[in-house]
């Protein structure tokens, strides 16, 4: 291209007086993991939350069967992890999608 300027990195450096910050995403806990840090429940039924929370988030309706497929639960199994949740208060029913759909809070 016939140009004649030197491109260096030491001419491009940039000095700067604003400190890097961590992302805000990663230095807080998810709202989830702060509600569930304190119940007593066993690790993996904290697990399954965890891996519900993860795949389905609080915008989507969820039943039993998303959750026993998601988690890899028996329908019974997910049926008692719903009640769980929803004894401590991490779920809402749903209206307008049938019988049994509930979503997290």
């Amino acid at each position: 291209m016939g140009e004649k300027n030197k491109l260096k990195n030491r001419y491009l450096h940039i000095n700067s007086s604003i400190e890097p910050q961590k992302p805000a995403i990663n230095s807080e806990k998810p709202a989830i993991e702060t509600r569930i840090a304190g119940f007593k429940m066993n690790i993996k039924t904290k697990t399954n939350i965890r891996k519900l929370y993860n795949n389905i988030g609080t915008l989507a309706a969820f039943g039993r069967g998303d959750v026993s497929e998601i988690c890899g639960i028996s329908y019974t199994a997910a049926g008692d992890l719903i009640a769980k949740m929803k004894k401590h208060g991490l779920l809402e029913e749903v209206k307008g999608h049938g019988k049994g759909k509930y979503r997290f809070i």
